[in-house]
């Protein structure tokens, strides 16, 4: 298998297509999500014609955004999908329109992806795909990316985190700024952390919802719900231009531990299952998220 560094190497020399346009410390504002669309089209690519199909025949139905989610995560077998017509290898093939499908492609993943990406301000991403489009430069570094096989079989979970905190040291670096200043897309991964935006937007789609008329609670009701455990929102993420607040397992640790069964508080699903089992529970101890 080849180790995780060959992968930062390749991607880090990708970015170099970027100097002029950008600065060095600019480079992550392309970089990163760059690296995460890929994986995510290796990983849907297997399912991808069924999810396509699926879609045409209920897109204009009688389903919600939600519900066609939940239905078209199904057929794609993982828990997100994108419904466009375009992948990655298919953007190469119109180069004088590449900003308009690249767009589109990204809008057809499905909700929890994209409050993901919003988690990040990765949709500033908009902007850097014009800005790239306006440089000549948007097409080569798109080809380039349809060269490194970020497929599962090829590059494990495991090294997909140590790729991206790779990347993220070199780019705080570029920075002057410490790695251990900043929580990265592993520890996404491992969610130690989500904002409020991002739980509640996952009780709307939780299949099994509790509550009535499925209305989840709000950021406001989610706080007093949680409040009697002693969770209180704090900042989880801080960004150029957006400070987002939410839920540290740290946090949540006592009250999982008291009212959850089997906590799972050292799994990479950890926040997400404990919260999400939590909110399953009667009464007062009401918790629950699920993401991606």
């Amino acid at each position: 298998m080849t180790d995780h560094n060959y992968f930062s190497n390749l991607i880090w020399q990708i970015a170099d297509l970027l100097r002029g346009p950008y600065r060095p410390p600019q480079y992550e504002r392309v970089m990163l999500p760059m690296t995460v669309l890929p994986r995510f089209d290796c990983v849907l690519a297997p399912t991808k014609a069924k999810v396509l199909a699926d879609f045409d025949k209920r897109k204009g139905g009688k389903l919600n955004d939600d519900a066609l989610d939940r239905l078209l995560n199904k057929s794609s077998g993982q828990r997100f999908h994108n419904h466009s017509p375009l992948d990655f290898e298919k953007l190469k093939g119109d180069p004088d329109n590449i900003e308009k499908h690249f767009v589109s492609y990204i809008k057809g993943f499905s909700a929890n992806v994209r409050r993901i990406f919003d988690f990040f301000d990765f949709f500033e991403f908009e902007n850097e795909i014009e800005k790239m489009r306006e440089s000549n430069i948007l097409y080569l570094v798109v080809s380039k990316f349809c060269d490194v096989d970020l497929h599962p079989k090829t590059v494990p979970n495991e090294q997909m985190g140590l790729i991206f905190e790779n990347l993220i040291r070199r780019f705080n670096e570029l920075a002057n700024e410490t790695a251990g200043d900043h929580f990265t897309p592993r520890e996404v991964i491992r969610t130690d952390r989500l904002s409020s935006e991002a739980i509640v937007g996952a009780l709307a789609e939780a299949q099994d919802s509790p509550w009535p008329d499925r209305r989840p609670p709000t950021k406001v009701q989610l706080a007093r719900r949680l409040a009697p455990f002693g969770i209180r929102p704090t900042i989880v993420h801080r960004s150029r231009t957006q400070v987002s607040r939410g839920y540290l397992l740290e946090d949540c640790r006592d009250a999982f531990a008291r009212y959850v069964r089997n906590p799972s508080a050292r799994s990479g699903q950890s926040l997400k299952t404990a919260v999400s089992r939590s909110f399953s529970q009667p009464s007062s101890t009401s918790l629950r998220t699920e993401i991606t």
